[in-house]
């Protein structure tokens, strides 16, 4: 061994031997332990790499939000965290109970609820105005919904769809499974075209046409007692504007 190594390991030695003798002034061995040093925390502290844990600190929260977001960037790391944040968004938009209260919510309604739920959360639409429009519409009657009853009109279905309308949508109205996504997507576009939901449900049951010239005319044009009723009815359930 040259003197150059000799002296480091004296010199590592010395410190060894120092850490060891105000460990064992300091800290008094807890009961029932044997007294026993533990080189792990020795090596611990010469490591310049590892810290010694903080025994000071508070218990975790676990139910704390991840620092990781905030303190690291990174495309892989931030593209994660936003669609793990949009995700778990997603799943628990309508996770909530659904109001089975509403004297309206009658017939197959509780069939249909989180379905209808679901399409209002997907475009947008006030709570319980998709559902309270198609009662509006069929009464939640199966003969309605099934289509074995059409209204005088030739609508049919739980969305009460023309057959013009079910084709622009590619739908089959007498599926309600097509027919309510459908309906939601229709009510939204409608609102999006007259900035109104009272509007918009006007337009469902009137034309979007016969909107247009009623909003054109400075609302001077007349307005049906049907679709007079229709909004007033459904606006009295589920206030919008």
């Amino acid at each position: 061994m040259d003197k150059g190594a000799a002296i480091g390991v004296l010199v590592l030695g010395g410190v060894a031997l120092w850490y060891v003798s105000t460990q064992s002034a300091q800290v008094a061995a807890p009961a029932g332990d044997s007294g026993t040093f533990d080189l792990s925390s020795l090596f611990a502290w010469m490591s310049p790499t590892t810290a010694a844990p903080d025994t000071t600190a508070p218990p975790v929260d676990t139910n704390a939000p991840a620092p990781a977001a905030q303190t690291m960037s990174g495309g892989f790391l931030d593209s994660f965290t936003n669609l793990f944040d949009f995700t778990r968004t997603a799943s628990t938009s309508t996770s909530g109970a659904i109001d089975m209260s509403a004297p309206w919510k009658t017939g197959s309604y509780p069939q249909f609820a989180q379905l209808i739920a679901n399409t209002e959360s997907n475009n947008g639409i006030p709570t319980d105005l998709l559902a309270r429009l198609l009662y509006q519409e069929s009464h939640y009657r199966p003969d309605i919904i099934g289509c074995q009853t059409s209204s005088s009109a030739g609508a049919q279905g739980i969305a009460q769809f023309m057959p013009a309308t079910a084709a622009q949508f590619d739908i089959d109205p007498c599926d309600p499974s097509q027919a309510i996504p459908a309906a939601g997507r229709y009510l939204a576009q409608l609102y999006s075209q007259f900035g109104s939901w009272q509007l918009a449900l006007m337009a469902y049951n009137w034309g979007p046409g016969n909107v247009r010239d009623y909003v054109n005319s400075g609302y001077s044009n007349p307005v049906p007692s049907e679709t007079q009723n229709y909004v007033a009815q459904i606006t009295s359930d589920v206030v919008v504007t």
